[in-house]
């Protein structure tokens, strides 16, 4: 009869920490989908203001140099003769090309669209944040030292309240989303948005390229030789075949 009564209990158990663990499982899905939806944005966020720091960059770099070229160039013929129309030909150009430049910057706007960037990833990275937030909530509700035999049924009512605490959380931040992903299509075209996906994707192939071959290395440390496992299987077939040979070589 107690045997019956512990089976009991431990089908009891199992029934309560299964509904928590499903119900668990489908939230940590949906929130790890959003935080997958939202980091791709923020990826070709990252790119696009990057290139536009650079365009930037050599924008106001060039200028700078320019600047003070023209203002050596000036001082220099104070001491250095150097004919009047030379100083006054390099004086136009260099003039004309800084007003050019920054002209051309200004009609394209670059850094009303750089700051637009920057803004937008600050916010996907606070909703990263939260979205991190909630599933480091979660990650105890599957651990059998949090939930045990003794405290299933608080545990369980402790959980119907973190569940609808969740999922309140989770369409806010769907809210959110949905805020940003505006801003994004109207800050990024469709033509761009293909540019920066495509060179993502090359990027990703470039980085697990380089980690297989990382990964293919033979590290040492400490005078100890580490391999992976493909590389265990070659060092230890080259070291039986020397030591073969090595053993008949002795033996003649």
């Amino acid at each position: 009869m107690d045997d019956r009564v512990i089976l009991m209990d431990d089908d009891e158990f199992k029934t309560k920490f299964n509904l928590i663990k499903t119900e668990r499982s489908g939230i940590l899905d949906m929130i790890l989908e959003l935080l997958t939806a939202c980091k791709q944005h923020k990826k070709l966020l990252d790119m696009n203001y990057a290139n536009l720091y650079f365009y930037i960059a050599c924008v106001q770099t060039s200028v700078i140099i320019f600047s003070t070229f023209s203002a050596f160039t000036q001082a220099l013929g104070t001491s250095v003769n150097i004919p009047e129309d030379v100083q006054f030909i390099i004086s136009l150009v260099i003039s004309t090309y800084i007003s050019l430049t920054l002209s051309l910057s200004k009609f394209f706007k670059l850094d009303e669209k750089k700051e637009n960037v920057h803004n937008i990833r600050e916010k996907f990275a606070e909703l990263h944040n939260k979205i991190r937030y909630r599933i480091d909530v979660i990650k105890p509700w599957v651990q059998r030292g949090y939930i045990n035999k003794q405290n299933i049924n608080e545990q369980l009512e402790k959980w119907k309240t973190e569940k609808d605490t969740l999922l309140a959380d989770y369409f806010k931040m769907i809210e959110i989303k949905e805020s940003l992903f505006k801003e994004f299509e109207k800050t990024i075209d469709t033509n761009l948005r293909n540019k920066y996906a495509i060179l993502s994707k090359v990027e990703e192939l470039d980085h697990e390229n380089n980690m297989y071959y990382l990964n293919k290395r033979i590290i040492k440390k400490d005078g100890m030789t580490v391999c992976t496992q493909t590389e265990s299987i070659i060092v230890n077939n080259e070291y039986q075949e020397n030591s073969t040979e090595s053993a008949a070589s002795n033996i003649a």
